[in-house]
């Protein structure tokens, strides 16, 4: 039986390499030309309005993209149109987490936490969404995810089992396995870009 020391070091090892991984694959992602970027974009953005869990999906939770994260302005754009329900998220606090909010125009959103766009004085729901666009940073096949390091998505779908859950990857974000927590949630399926 381990010790509580043995477990603390353990858990503190699992978080200094996934420290090291989000600092190597944000380097990564930084140094993707802006047409790989685009055309990578494209291919996700085909591939996941085609997908019979999108199709079918009558509440989607969507992140908004920031910085290098693959474009999601027009899946946004593209799930008000199709008529679905739109939730974006919002942060609380580091130790609340995020809450979500229904949102009919991308005008309702601005820089909000972290710098990234959310919705302003807009009531947050308790909806659970039919599927969950999940961001990330590294991913495995199998559906492990490391993300920034907050655990907001983590915390948000351990409160929303389900929820079908979808992540948009760029092939060089996929590794064969890394270190994970009881706390991270497998994604259900990963689209991983082509070139077009």
């Amino acid at each position: 039986m381990p010790t509580t020391m043995t477990l603390e070091t353990t858990r503190m090892e699992v978080i200094n390499q996934k420290k090291k991984l989000r600092a190597e694959f944000l380097a990564k992602r930084d140094n993707v030309s802006l047409d790989k970027k685009r055309s990578w974009d494209a291919s996700l953005f085909d591939r996941l309005i085609n997908h019979p869990k999108f199709i079918e999906a009558e509440s989607i939770l969507c992140f908004v993209s920031f910085r290098n994260e693959p474009d999601t302005i027009p899946i946004l754009i593209h799930i008000l149109e199709q008529g679905k329900t739109l939730f974006v998220p919002r942060v609380v606090s580091r130790d609340e987490g995020m809450e979500i909010v229904e949102v009919d125009s991308l005008s309702q959103l601005q820089s909000g936490a972290y710098g990234i766009l959310e919705p302003v004085n807009l009531e947050s729901s308790t909806s659970t969404p039919d599927l969950v666009i999940v961001p990330g940073l590294i991913f495995t096949q199998s559906g492990y995810r490391i993300g920034y390091g907050g655990g907001f998505y983590d915390r948000f779908l351990a409160k929303h089992p389900e929820s079908t859950t979808i992540s948009l990857v760029y092939p060089f974000q996929l590794i064969d396995e890394m270190p994970i927590e009881d706390t991270d949630q497998l994604v259900d399926e990963l689209i991983i870009a082509e070139l077009h």
